[in-house]
C-alpha cells in the first residue's frame, strides 16, 4: 500500500483534505477514487484511508483505520560537517534508510561549504530529502534535522597549531 508523510494537524478529522505534494504523487501513480493509501504524520501516527475524490487541485480520503508505530529504541544522532557540493543530501537520504532519528549539519571552521543567502532553501531542499527518504524506507518517523550549527574557529579543548 502506498505511504505519504502529510502535516499531523490533517490527521485529525475523519475526512482528510489531501496536500498539492500528495495529490501530484497520487497522478503520477496514477491512483484512483475507492483505492487505498497510507497517511502518516511523521510522529508515528499512521491511517489507512480510502481517496474519496480526486482530481488535480483536490482531493479528500476517508479514515479507515488508525494505529500507531514506534520507532528503533536506540535513536542515533548524526552531526556531519557540511561536505562540498551536494553531498550532504546523500548523507541525509542514507542515514534516514540507515534509521538515524536526528541530524545536526554543523559548519566547521574548515568547511568548504558556506552557506549565505540561501541557507532557509537549502534546509527545506535537505527536509524534502529527508521526507522521501523516510517514505522510501517506509518509516513510521521523520527524522529530526536541526538548523545548521556553526563551530566556533576552534573547540576550548582543542590542541594548539603551534608548539
Amino acid at each position: 500500500m502506498r505511504r505519504f508523510f502529510v502535516p499531523p494537524a490533517s490527521l485529525v478529522d475523519e475526512e482528510i483534505s489531501l496536500s498539492t505534494e500528495v495529490l501530484h504523487h497520487l497522478g503520477v501513480l496514477r491512483l484512483s477514487a475507492g483505492e487505498e493509501i497510507v497517511l502518516l504524520d511523521g510522529l508515528g501516527n499512521l491511517c489507512r484511508c480510502r481517496i474519496e475524490s480526486l482530481d488535480r487541485r483536490s482531493g479528500s480520503a476517508r479514515v479507515l483505520h488508525r494505529w500507531r508505530e514506534q520507532e528503533s529504541a536506540l535513536p542515533v544522532c548524526l552531526m556531519q560537517a557540511i561536505p562540498k557540493g551536494d553531498k550532504m543530501d546523500l548523507v541525509l537520504q542514507k542515514g534516514t534508510e540507515l534509521g538515524v532519528s536526528a541530524f545536526v549539519p554543523v559548519l566547521a571552521g574548515r568547511s568548504i561549504s558556506r552557506p549565505g543567502a540561501g541557507e532557509e532553501k537549502r534546509l527545506v531542499r535537505w527536509e524534502r530529502i529527508v521526507r522521501e527518504a523516510a517514505r522510501q524506507s517506509r518509516r513510521p518517523c521523520l527524522p529530526h534535522l536541526t538548523p545548521l550549527f556553526r563551530c566556533p574557529g576552534r573547540w576550548p579543548n582543542a590542541m594548539p597549531t603551534s608548539v
